[in-house]
């Protein structure tokens, strides 16, 4: 499936440093886009912190 950034009905998530994804978000919404910035450390904080658990569970 090919998609405009433009189209409004389809966000882009963004993860990554909060400086950088923000100048994305800026340059799709110029576009008409929509966008989710996740910030890269909450996230990669939340995956590692959820496979310990899983290698840690019995």
């Amino acid at each position: 499936m090919r998609c405009h950034l433009g189209d409004p009905a389809i966000a882009v998530t963004l993860v990554g440093d909060p400086g950088l994804t923000g100048l994305y978000a800026r340059a799709i919404a110029m576009q008409g886009g929509t966008t989710t910035v996740v910030d890269g450390e909450t996230a990669f904080l939340a995956g590692i912190v959820r496979l310990w658990q899983a290698v840690q569970a019995p």
